[in-house]
């Protein structure tokens, strides 16, 4: 992916599995919100590892850390997709808690100083 594209009104994840959804992991469920505002909801949380989105229902799934997704996991559900977050941990274009470790159970917010802190998830 290009700086430009990251950079641009556009804001373009590339989803691991479409028209699935993982099930069995998830832990908390935020309805009509953006694609964007799903990534941010499970990158600025250290136990989100992957997340289900569905676009027409604005429906974000966050799923907690599994060591093994096996594809008997994944439900055929179509209008999902399936995201792993881990992909984009770390990178300062997608995360914007680098570099600030939250506990579990926390979630990174970044004040209007762009400082980051970490609040009680909940």
């Amino acid at each position: 992916m290009s700086a430009e594209q990251c950079t641009s009104e556009t804001f373009r994840i590339n989803p691991d599995k479409r028209d699935v959804k993982l099930r069995g992991f998830t832990y908390r469920t935020f309805e009509k919100i953006s694609p964007r505002a799903c990534f941010q909801k499970c990158i600025r949380r250290k136990r989100c590892h992957s997340y289900n989105y569905n676009r027409a229902s604005l429906r974000c799934e966050l799923n907690l850390k599994s060591m093994c997704v096996s594809d008997g996991n994944f439900q055929i559900e179509t209008g999902y997709v399936y995201v792993e977050i881990n992909h984009y941990r770390g990178d300062p274009l997608f995360d914007p808690c680098v570099g600030n470790q939250c506990a579990e159970g926390e979630v990174c917010d970044s004040l209007q100083n762009k400082k980051v802190v970490c609040l009680m998830d909940g």
